[in-house]
């Protein structure tokens, strides 16, 4: 079996050359079969149930293994990830306070996974103010 190094959506990853199947990314083990999808992050409501990034998938977890998340315009903002509708869902992080600046990345190291829903809810990203928050990232459906 032939395998690939390469450099997609902010991971390197291990690539079986003959099926195109993600054996490794970035040190975190894709579940057998798995592909990396990738997702825009293109937000800007502050509505109580969030912005959807990623649709729910019947019986599936998301796992999400990298991302990168900006704020366009100034102002005051906190970014909390939720597992579900925000309004009705559970939190999958304490918020992260948004600024007009770089943002921030974060990538999986090691077999660490940076978020997961409840199998068949969707990732949701809530905004505490209605500023432009944009990016990328990726993930696992498993």
């Amino acid at each position: 079996m032939a395998y690939e190094k390469k450099w997609m959506g902010g991971l390197d990853v291990l690539r079986d050359s003959a099926t195109g199947a993600i054996l490794v990314a970035d040190g975190v083990n894709a579940p057998p079969g798995a592909v990396a999808k990738f997702a825009k992050i293109d937000a800007n409501s502050d509505a109580a149930a969030g912005n959807e990034i990623v649709a729910a998938v019947v019986g599936k977890k998301i796992r999400v293994v990298s991302m990168r998340l900006a704020q366009g315009e100034a102002g005051a903002n906190v970014a909390t990830w939720y597992s579900g509708p925000a309004d009705t869902g559970t939190a999958l992080d304490g918020g992260n306070e948004m600024s007009l600046a770089p943002g921030y990345v974060e990538r999986g190291k090691y077999g660490e996974l940076l978020l997961e829903t409840v199998a068949g809810e969707s990732l949701v990203l809530l905004l505490t103010a209605a500023l432009q928050v944009r990016g990328r990232l990726t993930y696992f459906e498993v």
